[in-house]
């Protein structure tokens, strides 16, 4: 069958070779992974280590992850060991704190990248964590109201410190209300903001209780009243602190803001995002509110100059959707100002706005990136903002102007697939010296990721780069190298916007990318049938204009005004020199976009849903050919029977592609386009030089249209030198070879979903092998590997080569992981990409494997340590507050029996546990025998002392009672 197949394709050589009897040489290995595998449930960002981490809902079976990213490329991630999702993530200098819904803390280390974390189950249940950089100490607050303490440092809760309910002393009665959060005072860590559904507490560490004369006691309660017409006063969600200090924000379910002086337990103001004051209206008059899921306390590089960041709280009949940003301004001080004054900065802001994100999702989760310190509450100076969707996406805004900063910048590529969730992507090989050629296309406001460090991978400089084309919802194309298992030398991220281009916000949807292999060109089709053409330049005709400026805007048609080609050079981004620029638009009017084709050589084919197909010069740029495919150029050779069925359904075009041979009956090289249709038919155009540039004319057809099954569409073309099987692409230099006359005598590989054909164009003989028609074929390529060449096809979840020319199974069925209702793409080298189940994760493996070494990246640089907490000032301490430091902090919580800390062997072995066996435990245990002997022998030793100093303090004490007596003596008988 073999011989057969290749007498009729007309090639003589077989292009596998050898590789057709190496059964074992072809497996699945996976490259590289990017995005994340379910949705994003909350994040935290480290701006001393420069880290950010987001954790991912469970899913099924497979349980909660943690992403830690940094620069370059840096993500490490970290596995829940039980089924729970996470309510809480925090990062703490070396740790990474977990609080999920099985009520356990997971503490993960930063320095030993993707191991298992201490797990910690707490007592009861917990509601709420809190851990600060500079203290050892993580605040466990309970159902029951209590909060207890966590040893960061020792892995050991703290055996005698407990923090009683004192609002249900304080409310009186049996409840038992839960923590609903806890804070610790941005400057003086001897004060801990409890906060109940009732209320908040502030509460002292160092404070002596007059009850029961116990260290710790709450200096004053935080109770807002019910308003007019209502039983009780809404439930408190949460509180903070000012970054200083100075006053207490408690956020109400109702959407109530209220503003309390911790000092004396005072009332400033209550009021809501919309209505600056509340305090007195009724029920009825407020209106519904979206419920705050969120509120940061922020602050410039001035900590008393404040604003409020808040997520939800707005009317609910408020179509605009993000965030609301109060500012402040100077916080009055509150030793001079009457209370009228500190209410009035609360009610009547310097400035207030609406920092947009989302019209459908509303912001659920937020974190606020401070370009330094991850003191006063968090909040200080920040640079940015991410945002968290309902539906799990990104939305990175600045801060404070809220304009959206493109994340291509930013964020690492696995954080940019959710920023909006990529629709889908396209992929393009590019020739490595001209991608590295690309300059920094512009230079980002701020550096969020600036943490950890890259593994040594193996560096392939003479491959070909694997350059991807994500689409996303908000018609933003990002494109980017994926890597395949090496060093990514050029990590930049080059976005494309259309939406800029086409001057309008909706009907966004961006249904196909193709960039050119060796030209910089990128074609971006729309749905709405617009194409918009990119190209590279060393200069931007509208560098440095306003975005403001009236040509930005303009649209010229060098073919008149009913012309389908558009000039749009003028509407470049203004703020970058030189990049990926448009130049025109195509707008053919003829349906949405099937395929399209970027050349190497300066010619682009786009293929239209009504059948058309359309061949654009960019040199001019200029559209030299239009027609619909079912037009008859040419009488077929073949005569048929059958007459055609007026139901047959109409002939699309599906695939493209543009290669340099000799067509059957010719006797020189031709620069040709194949075009494959939806009734699996490949038809030759010749693209030839005219008087006025160049001209496109059909060729021939590989059958007729009667012969052609109804259904079976042509996915793939590849343009094959029949002598040598290399691929006869039009290349820059086979072009330039066309004045030479040269012959390539070329064969083309098309498969459809039912089909693969190799055969000449314009020859009658073709060699055919069927595929399934029950299993679709949905991606195939011709790859090239060292000891020949085979056709890859990919189709129900599995990948299978073929010889070429014979056509015969080559290797095993290779079970791949991608979901196949989305795109897979075959690379030329065996690469294989796709994505993997509904989320935005996109894993590459290679269908030869290649032991690619597994090394994780570096995240903690201990040469960064937190920087030093702010502390209370002088004029604090005189007028009476107390002075806490850590290390009296330390022996309040942990007493003067807290376990001494953990060598680095003593963890090591800890953290080893119940693998050193039976002989091990036994061990162990004698160990233990012979620590306690020797601290019963340490203890004897130290009474001894004691005692023998307890008698030296009794002689020495008579000894001076003696003499005093003595003294007395004598002074009273002489005086």
């Amino acid at each position: 069958m073999d011989f057969i197949r290749t007498k009729q394709s007309g090639v003589q050589s077989d292009f596998t070779g050898a590789l057709a009897g190496l059964k074992d040489y072809f497996n699945i290995e996976e490259v590289e992974r990017y995005g994340l595998p379910y949705n994003i449930s909350t994040l935290a960002y480290d701006p001393v280590q420069s880290l950010l981490a987001v954790a991912t809902h469970q899913n099924g079976e497979s349980h909660a992850e943690v992403h830690v990213f940094g620069r370059n490329r840096v993500q490490v991630a970290y596995q829940l060991g039980h089924p729970a999702a996470v309510k809480q993530l925090q990062l703490c200098d070396s740790r990474i704190i977990v609080f999920d819904s099985a009520n356990k803390i997971t503490i993960f280390d930063l320095r030993t990248p993707g191991q298992p974390g201490k797990a910690y189950t707490v007592p009861g249940a917990a509601t709420y964590v809190r851990s600060d950089p500079c203290l050892d100490w993580l605040f466990i607050g309970t159902q029951t109201g209590e909060v207890i303490a966590y040893d960061l440092d020792r892995e050991v809760a703290a055996r005698d410190f407990k923090i009683v309910n004192f609002w249900r002393k304080h409310a009186g009665g049996p409840r038992s209300l839960p923590i609903v959060s806890l804070d610790i005072h941005p400057k003086n860590i001897d004060i801990l903001l409890i906060t109940y559904p009732e209320g908040s507490a502030v509460y002292s560490f160092s404070a002596i209780n007059k009850q029961d004369n116990k260290q710790g006691d709450v200096l004053h309660y935080l109770e807002l009243p019910a308003p007019h017409g209502a039983r009780n006063a809404p439930r408190v969600i949460s509180a903070t602190w000012h970054p200083t200090g100075t006053f207490v924000c408690m956020t109400h379910e109702d959407s109530t803001i209220s503003i309390w002086n911790p000092k004396d337990g005072t009332l400033i103001a209550a009021r809501n995002v919309d209505d600056t004051i509340v305090r007195g209206a009724s029920a009825e008059e407020l209106a519904i509110k979206r419920p705050i899921s969120k509120i940061a306390w922020c602050s410039t590089s001035n900590p008393d100059d404040t604003s409020l960041l808040i997520a939800g709280g707005t009317n609910m009949a408020m179509p605009t959707s993000g965030m609301t940003l109060i500012d402040l301004g100077p916080t009055p001080i509150t030793l001079t100002s009457s209370l009228k004054t500190l209410s009035d900065h609360f009610i009547y802001p310097r400035k207030q706005k609406i920092l947009p994100t989302s019209i459908e999702f509303d912001v659920v989760d937020f974190c606020v990136i401070p370009k330094t310190t991850p003191h006063y509450g968090g909040g200080h100076d920040p640079m940015a903002v991410i945002a968290l969707l309902a539906n799990g996406e990104l939305a990175t805004l600045d801060f404070p102007s809220g304009t959206p900063l493109s994340p291509a910048l930013l964020l690492h590529p696995s954080l940019v697939l959710a920023h909006p969730y990529a629709s889908r992507f396209d992929l393009t090989m590019v020739k490595r010296d001209r991608w590295l050629g690309l300059p920094d296309m512009a230079k980002p406001k701020h550096n969020i990721l600036e943490g950890g460090a890259p593994r040594i991978k193996d560096s392939r400089r003479y491959d070909d780069r694997p350059v991807l084309q994500t689409s996303h919802p908000n018609g933003m194309v990002r494109i980017w190298d994926i890597g395949q298992g090496d060093t990514v030398e050029c990590d930049m991220m080059i976005e494309l916007d259309p939406g800029r281009v086409l001057q309008k916000g909706v009907d966004l949807k961006v249904d196909i990318v193709s960039m050119g292999s060796a030209v910089l060109e990128v074609a971006v089709g729309m749905e709405t049938g617009e194409v918009v053409m990119y190209r590279f330049s060393e200069k931007n005709p509208v560098f440095g204009h306003t975005p403001d400026d009236p040509k930005l805007s303009r649209w010229a048609n060098p073919n008149g005004e009913d012309g389908p080609l558009h000039n749009v050079t003028m509407r470049a981004d203004p703020t970058i020199q030189k990049g990926i620029f448009p130049v025109c638009v195509l707008d053919q009017k003829c349906g949405s976009i099937l395929a399209i084709k970027m050349s190497d050589i300066g010619f682009c084919a786009v293929a239209y849903q009504t059948g058309h197909i359309s061949v654009l010069d960019m040199r001019g740029p200029a559209v030299i050919f239009h027609s619909s495919i079912t037009i008859p150029t040419k009488e077929s050779k073949r005569f048929s029977m059958h007459k055609k069925s007026p139901s047959a359904p109409t002939e699309k075009p599906t695939a493209l592609e543009f290669g340099i041979i000799t067509p059957e009956n010719d006797k020189f090289n031709f620069l040709c386009l194949f075009v494959g249709t939806s009734l699996g038919r490949v038809l030759t155009y010749k693209i030839t030089p005219s008087p006025s540039g160049y001209s496109c004319s059909f060729h021939s057809a590989d059958r007729d249209l009667d012969a052609a099954p109804s259904h079976n569409p042509i996915i793939s073309l590849t343009p094959l030198n029949s002598d040598t099987g290399k691929k006869a692409w039009a290349t820059q230099q086979a072009f330039a070879a066309l004045k030479d006359g040269l012959r390539t005598p070329g064969v083309i590989v098309a498969v459809s979903q039912q089909e693969v054909r190799v055969f000449k164009p314009g020859s009658d003989r073709a060699a055919k092998r069927d595929l399934d028609k029950y299993k679709p074929c949905i991606s195939a390529a011709v790859t090239e590997h060292s000891s020949g060449i085979v056709l890859t096809t990919i189709y129900d979840g599995s990948a299978q080569n073929y010889s070429l020319p014979g056509l015969s199974s080559v290797g095993k069925k290779l079970d791949l992981p991608f979901n196949m209702s989305r795109e897979v793409r075959v690379m030329e080298n065996g690469h294989i990409v796709g994505w993997i189940g509904n989320s935005a994760e996109i894993v590459m493996v290679s269908i030869v494997p290649k032991n690619f070494k597994r090394v994780l990246d570096v995240l903690y640089n201990p040469d960064t340590p937190p920087t030093q907490r702010p502390t209370i000032s002088n004029l604090q301490w005189v007028t009476g507050t107390q002075f806490v430091s850590v290390e009296d902090l330390d022996v309040i919580i942990g007493g003067m029996n807290r376990p001494e800390k953990l060598t680095p062997a003593q963890a090591v072995e800890i953290q080893a546990g119940s693998s050193t066996g039976v002989f091990g435990d036994l061990a162990k245990r004698i160990n233990e025998r012979g620590e306690k002997l020797q601290g019963v022998e340490d203890s004897f030793d130290s009474l001894t002392n004691s005692a023998m100093g307890l008698s030296d303090a009794v002689s020495k004490y008579v000894g001076q009672q003696k003499k005093k007596a003595l003294i007395g003596g004598i002074t009273g008988k002489w005086f």
